[in-house]
């Protein structure tokens, strides 16, 4: 099973690293890089209810990165009802 990580840099057409402080790096390149082309990533995550709050930890890391106070990329999470009281009670 992948990483959100690896399945990240894999959708931006990246060959995701090693290691994962350097596939978070890469992750935050290409998507300054795309930001700076006029594109918009948007990573939709299904049956996001049944995610770790360590996975979900790391896509909050992802969406915190800001290019002129915006967001380089939109994150579409889908899930049951549970997940919305969860992500409350993440903030």
């Amino acid at each position: 099973m992948k990483t959100s990580d690896e399945l990240s840099t894999l959708e931006l057409g990246v060959q995701p690293r090693l290691h994962k402080a350097e596939s978070f790096g890469q992750t935050h390149t290409t998507l300054w890089t795309q930001h700076q082309q006029g594109q918009l990533p948007v990573l939709m995550v299904d049956d996001a209810h049944l995610l770790g709050e360590s996975t979900l930890q790391e896509l909050r890391l992802l969406t915190s990165f800001r290019v002129d106070s915006a967001s380089p990329l939109a994150l579409l999470l889908v899930g049951h009802h549970t997940l919305r009281d969860r992500l409350r009670l993440s903030i």
